[in-house]
C-alpha cells in the first residue's frame, strides 16, 4: 500500500511538473520572460521540481537503509548458522 501510494504521488508530481512547464513556456511566448505571471509560474515549477527531488532523495535513503538491514540480518543468520554447524559437528566427532 505504501509503495503504491508513493509511486502514485511521484507520477502525479511528474505530471504536474510537465503541465506547469508547458504553462510557463506558453506564457513566456505570449507575454515574454520578464512578465510577472511567467515568473510566478516559473517559481511554482521550481517548487514542484524541488519537491520531486526531495521525495526521490528520501526514497533512495529509505531503500538504502532497507537493504542495509536486510544484509545485516543475513550476516547475523549466516554467522549463527556457522556457529551451530561447528557446535553440532564438534559433538559428532
Amino acid at each position: 500500500m505504501f509503495i503504491v501510494r508513493r509511486k502514485y504521488e511521484m507520477e502525479k508530481l511528474l505530471k504536474d511538473i510537465h503541465v506547469k512547464r508547458q504553462e510557463m513556456i506558453h506564457l513566456g511566448i505570449e507575454n515574454g520572460l520578464n512578465n510577472l505571471e511567467t515568473i510566478r509560474v516559473s517559481q511554482e515549477l521550481d517548487r514542484l521540481i524541488l519537491q520531486y527531488q526531495n521525495y526521490k532523495e528520501q526514497n533512495i535513503i529509505k531503500l538504502f537503509f532497507m537493504k542495509k538491514r536486510f544484509y545485516e540480518k543475513e550476516y547475523r543468520n549466516r554467522k549463527s548458522s556457522i556457529f551451530w554447524r561447528i557446535l553440532v559437528t564438534g559433538f559428532m566427532k
